[in-house]
C-alpha cells in the first residue's frame, strides 16, 4: 500500500443517509461530496478516481477546488458534452419508458420487501448489472442485500432519472461545462466498449457508433489537462473498474509517484 483510499456512497445509496432533497444534479452531489471531505479529516490534496458519472463529478470537483486536487484518473467518463455526439438511437433507448420502468419497478418491490427476501435467488433481470463481476466473493450476499435497500433503489431510480434527462435531452446546457483542468495530472482509462454489444433493443450500427463516439469523448477528456494521458484496454466494457483494478491501482500510483 503506497497511500491510503478512501471509498463513499452518494447521500441515499449504501450506507449513507437518505436523502435530504430531491435535488439529483451531478452538481448537487460534488457540493455533497465537498462537505464529506471537508468534515471528514482526511488531508488534501487529493487523487481522485472517478467512474462513469462518478467521472464527470470529478471532474467538476477538480474544476471548482483546483487547489485541493493532486491528480485525476477518469474510468469511462462521462462527459459535459457527451449528448451532442451520441446517436439520437441510442439516447431514445436510455430514455424509454421501459428502461426506466426497470429502475423504478425493483424499487417498488423493495417497498414491500420482496427483494430482501429472496435475497440471493434474484432472476438476473433484477439484478444490478455490474452484479456478475462480484459473484463468488465474500461479501456477495451483503452486496445483495444492500442493493435491495429501499433508499438505495429508490435512489438510484432517482439519479438514472435525473441524470438521463441532463445528458440524453436539451437539459444537457444545464451541465456545467469543463472546458479544462490546466495542469493537473489526469489519467484518462477507456473501455474498449462502453456499451455492451448484445445491449437488446438497438441496433448494431447504432452500438458500434456509439462505442466509437465514446472513445473519441474518452480521447477529448485527456485533453482538458496539459498533462493528460489515455490509456485504451482492449476488452474491456464500461466494468472495467471491475474487470481491471489492478490497471486503475497502477494509475493512481503513476500519479503518486510524480508527486512524491
Amino acid at each position: 500500500m503506497f497511500t491510503t483510499a478512501c471509498t463513499y456512497d452518494r447521500a441515499g445509496l449504501g450506507w449513507s443517509d437518505v436523502r435530504n432533497t430531491s435535488d439529483y444534479s451531478p452538481a448537487k452531489m460534488v457540493s455533497e461530496l465537498e462537505m464529506l471531505l471537508n468534515n471528514s479529516g482526511v488531508s488534501e490534496p487529493y487523487i481522485l478516481v472517478g467512474h462513469s458519472l462518478g467521472g464527470y463529478n470529478a471532474q467538476l470537483y477538480a474544476q471548482r477546488n483546483p487547489d485541493k486536487v493532486a491528480g485525476l484518473i477518469l474510468v469511462d467518463s462521462m462527459k459535459d458534452d457527451q449528448s451532442e455526439r451520441i446517436p439520437a438511437e441510442f439516447k431514445k433507448y436510455q430514455l424509454s419508458p421501459l428502461t426506466s420502468m426497470q429502475a423504478q419497478g425493483a424499487y417498488m418491490l423493495s417497498q414491500y420487501g420482496v427483494l430482501r427476501i429472496i435475497g440471493p435467488y434474484m432472476p438476473e433481470s433484477m439484478l444490478p448489472p455490474l452484479s456478475k463481476y462480484l459473484e463468488g466473493r465474500d461479501d456477495y450476499n451483503e452486496y445483495l442485500t444492500i442493493y435491495a435497500l429501499s433508499k438505495n433503489l429508490k435512489t438510484m431510480y432517482e439519479e438514472y432519472s435525473a441524470v438521463s434527462t441532463l445528458i440524453y435531452t436539451d437539459s444537457s446546457n444545464e451541465l456545467t461545462q469543463i472546458s479544462t483542468l490546466n495542469d493537473i495530472p489526469l489519467i484518462v482509462i477507456a473501455a474498449e466498449t462502453s456499451v455492451d454489444p448484445d445491449t437488446p433493443g438497438i441496433s448494431k450500427e447504432t452500438i458500434d457508433k456509439t462505442n466509437e463516439a465514446f472513445r473519441d469523448i474518452q480521447s477529448d477528456l485527456s485533453k482538458l489537462s496539459s498533462c493528460g494521458k489515455l490509456e485504451f484496454i482492449e476488452g474491456t466494457s464500461h466494468a472495467l473498474i471491475l474487470e481491471k483494478p489492478d490497471d486503475i491501482s497502477s494509475a493512481i500510483n503513476e500519479i503518486y509517484q510524480k508527486l512524491k
